[in-house]
């Protein structure tokens, strides 16, 4: 009897639209920025990849005005350098060629530095953004 029960509840459940509930909050706060655009980008990028991200990060961005934050931390070649024997790498490069795709306000937004990335000014910065790459 008792499994003739549960196999009840299961079949129940499994036919029973339901919502899972939060424990801690019914409405938590999300830490991320309810509108914008990010692009993730590792390695070597072609040109013509290049100018569609561009073109595109700047449409969804809000327009050649909206501010497009470029992030360059991950890359081991922004000073301070992390490892490897190649040449460094001048994120202002990258805010140029934005810049040349049309992005009439694009900053850089760089440390290595857990504290200042954990600041209210970092933060500040990235509310305000439109595009993130």
């Amino acid at each position: 009897m008792q499994s003739v029960a549960l196999i009840a509840i299961l079949f129940a459940l499994m036919i029973t639209p339901h919502k899972p509930s939060l424990a801690i909050s019914q409405s938590p706060k999300n830490w991320w920025p309810a509108s914008g655009t990010v692009i993730l980008e590792g390695g070597h990028i072609e040109q013509a990849t290049f100018d569609e991200f561009a073109k595109r990060l700047i449409a969804l961005a809000g327009g050649p005005d909206a501010l497009i934050v470029i992030i360059p931390t991950a890359n081991e070649a922004v000073a301070p350098r992390l490892r490897g024997t190649g040449p460094p790498y001048d994120p202002n490069e990258l805010k140029k060629l934005m810049e040349r795709k049309g992005a009439h306000r694009v900053t850089v937004l760089h440390t290595r530095d857990r504290e200042v990335a954990n600041s209210e000014d970092f933060a500040k910065v990235l509310r305000t953004a439109g595009g993130v790459w």
